[in-house]
């Protein structure tokens, strides 16, 4: 007869080998391309949460090297699209989405998020009480697209009581205490902006855009000195650099402290174009900011230099980007003139004091919509200044404010239709464009 003293070691080992074999299945199954992509998503996911979207991007792309064809990673890669902004791959991800049978309700919450991110917030006006209430979405995410679709519409005391809730439902997510310090900038209240992305930074030491901006109120306030250590921590985050080793760079110039930002200045250059754009747009600025802000900054230094001819072909070559940058044509007046330039240095000069004058115009029609957010003829009148002198895109987002309110708005329509026939020569796509707003208007 066995005995037990022999049983019970054999079923332990037994039971060892067991646990053994399930560790290895597992093992071999997520070593596959398919586990792979599964885990790979779960992390694109787990640094979107801590904001940081090009860290999770970079998940997605090794996710779809390894074959991912899931519904969530297909979802994931939506959102992630929505948030960066990436228009064609973010209609593609809802494609194959769709294509892989990913559930419906939250693909055309996803469409109806990215509406709104773009100023139109038709749909979400009539969804948001419930959505905030539906625990199937994210409702940080919601609350995040409407912020971002009131701000475009100009409707910051709509925006403001959506950051009130947010923050309140979510007391350590930081973009509240972010959006709210840009709008709080906005109505040039700086101390209390800067109150707000401190808030920001304590919630979330490493999340880029608190940090840039934080600087960038310090630069305004002449003080590069208490700007430098905030830059150099968005330098030395991996998911952004770019714009913190140009705002560095801006510092050092101010210190004096040339070659340091010369080699800075080169850091950021080596850096693709288009992930310096990205990389722009994630701390709160403009799509063409990546390349305007690196050539701009380069003109001036070799201006502090004293290589005035280098530092016109530099500046020259952001204004070729961002042509309406009346602050950079103002620096390429200057250093015309140190080159000898006079005659377009005069032309420059006379075009930035008509910008100026135009700025000042703006900063009355803003009070005026401060009191009366309907108030169509500010809109209007903000619409054609932007048009003309400080960003097309802008003024293009007026005029269509305007047109959201009243739909047949003459002057609203033919300033559009006049910017669509302007290029139509070159774009052939603008033509349907022109000819709506030429329609739209009321006889």
């Amino acid at each position: 007869m066995t005995s037990v003293k022999h049983i019970q070691p054999r079923s332990r080992l037994l039971r060892v080998r067991s646990w053994l074999f399930v560790l290895i299945v597992i093992v071999v199954i997520w070593a596959t391309p398919w586990g792979v992509s599964v885990l790979a998503t779960h992390y694109s996911a787990r640094q979107e949460q801590q904001q940081q979207l090009l860290s999770a991007h970079s998940w997605l792309v090794f996710a779809e090297r390894c074959g991912a064809k899931s519904p969530g990673y297909w979802c994931q890669r939506a959102r992630l699209s929505r948030k960066l902004s990436n228009g064609p791959d973010f209609t593609k991800a809802l494609q194959q989405a769709r294509l892989v049978d990913a559930p419906v309700e939250p693909l055309q919450t996803e469409l109806m998020l990215a509406e709104a991110q773009r100023g139109d917030l038709s749909e979400i006006n009539h969804r948001i009480s419930a959505l905030l209430l539906d625990a199937s979405y994210p409702g940080d995410e919601v609350c995040n697209a409407y912020v971002e679709g009131c701000l475009i519409k100009y409707r910051l005391d709509d925006a403001v009581a959506i950051l009130d809730v947010w923050e309140q439902d979510y007391p350590a997510d930081p973009r509240p205490n972010f959006l709210r310090g840009r709008i709080r900038e906005h109505r040039t209240d700086i101390p209390g902006a800067q109150a707000e992305y401190s808030l920001a930074i304590q919630k979330a030491p490493r999340y880029a855009a608190p940090l840039y901006n934080m600087a960038r109120t310090q630069l305004t306030e002449q003080h590069p000195d208490k700007a430098l250590p905030f830059y150099e921590t968005v330098a030395r985050q991996s998911d952004c650099p770019v714009p913190g080793l140009v705002g560095m760079a801006q510092c050092q110039r101010l210190l004096r402290r040339l070659e340091e930002a010369a080699a800075t200045l080169n850091q950021a250059d080596a850096v693709p174009p288009e992930t310096r754009s990205a990389m722009f747009r994630l701390v709160g600025e403009s799509t063409q900011s990546g390349d305007v802000e690196l050539l701009a900054e380069k003109g001036r230094l070799l201006a502090d230099q004293g290589d005035h001819a280098g530092a016109v072909r530099s500046l020259k070559a952001a204004l070729s980007q961002e042509p309406l940058g009346w602050r950079i044509r103002y620096q390429l007046a200057l250093s015309q003139r140190q080159a000898g330039q006079t005659l377009e240095a005069m032309e420059n000069l006379q075009r930035v004091e008509a910008s100026k004058a135009a700025l000042a115009t703006c900063d009355r029609l803003f009070d005026d919509l401060r009191k009366d957010p309907d108030n169509l003829d500010a809109r209007l009148q903000i619409g054609r200044v932007f048009l003309q002198h400080f960003s097309i895109n802008q003024g293009i987002v007026w005029l269509n404010s305007v047109l959201d309110r009243d739909p047949g708005h003459p002057e609203a329509n033919r300033l559009l239709a006049e910017y669509y026939e302007s290029l139509a020569g070159e774009q052939p796509e603008m033509v349907p464009l022109a000819e709506r707003h030429r329609k739209q208007i009321r006889p």
